[in-house]
């Protein structure tokens, strides 16, 4: 049964890198998240200056 879950999956992956429609909508989505995370997670300055 483990198996062909796996073969549905790999199936399922290749045809998904084939299309590449997937790629063109996680990059830019990827992209903000990392913006956003560096605003979110934005560095103490007085630490910084002391260091």
């Amino acid at each position: 049964m483990l198996r062909d879950a796996w073969l549905v999956a790999a199936k399922d992956l290749r045809i998904e890198w084939r299309s590449r429609v997937t790629l063109s909508q996680i990059v830019p989505f990827a992209a903000l998240v990392l913006v956003l995370f560096g605003f979110a997670l934005d560095a103490n300055r007085p630490v910084l200056e002391t260091a």
